[in-house]
C-alpha cells in the first residue's frame, strides 16, 4: 500500500520532491559578498596604487630615495667628467665626491629599476678608473722617446673610454 506523503509517486516507490536547499538564500548571500568584496577590496586596490605611484618619481620608477641621490651623483659625475683630463690635484677631490655620491645611491636602492641605475653609475666609476689609467699611460708613452710609437694606440684606446664613460652618463640621465 503507497502511502499519501509529500511528493510523487513512481513505480519504484515514493520519491519526495526536492527539498529547497535555500537556493535564494544561498544567491542573496553569494550576491551580498560580491558587493562587499567590491566595496572593500577596489578602495583598498586604489590606496594601495596611489601609494605606490607616490613613491616613485620620474618616469622609470626609481624610488624618492634613489631618485634624489642619483640627481646628486650626476652633478657630482658631470663636475669630475668635465676635469678628467686636468692633474691628479684637480681631479682626484672631484672624483672621489662622485665616487661617494654613488655609494650613496646605491645605499638607497630598493627596487630593480634603483639597481640597474646604480649599476650604470658603477659602470662610469670603473670606466673613470680605466681612463684616468690609460691617461697616465698616453703621456708616459708620449714623454718617452722610445715609447712614441705607442701613444697613438693609447690615443684611440683613450678615446674609446672616454665614450664608454659618456655612455654610462648618458645612460643615467635617462632615468632622471
Amino acid at each position: 500500500m503507497i502511502e499519501e506523503t509529500v511528493g510523487r509517486t513512481t513505480p519504484r516507490g515514493i520519491v519526495p520532491l526536492a527539498v529547497p536547499r535555500r537556493g535564494l538564500e544561498q544567491g542573496t548571500k553569494g550576491r551580498l559578498m560580491r558587493r562587499d568584496f567590491m566595496l572593500h577590496s577596489l578602495p583598498v586596490s586604489l590606496l594601495a596604487l596611489l601609494i605606490c605611484a607616490s613613491c616613485t618619481r620620474g618616469p622609470k620608477g626609481l624610488s624618492r630615495a634613489t631618485y634624489a641621490a642619483t640627481e646628486k651623483a650626476v652633478a657630482a659625475i658631470q663636475r669630475a667628467n668635465e676635469c678628467r683630463d686636468d692633474g691628479l690635484l684637480i681631479f682626484e677631490p672631484r672624483f672621489l665626491e662622485a665616487e661617494k655620491a654613488v655609494d650613496d645611491a646605491r645605499a638607497t636602492a630598493t627596487n630593480f629599476h634603483d639597481t640597474l641605475v646604480v649599476d650604470h653609475m658603477r659602470g662610469w666609476v670603473e670606466s673613470t678608473k680605466l681612463y684616468r689609467r690609460v691617461l697616465d699611460s698616453y703621456e708616459s708613452a708620449a714623454s718617452d722617446p722610445a715609447l712614441k710609437k705607442s701613444a697613438a694606440s693609447f690615443a684611440g684606446l683613450l678615446q674609446k673610454t672616454a665614450a664608454s664613460s659618456d655612455k654610462c652618463i648618458a645612460s643615467v640621465r635617462s632615468y632622471l
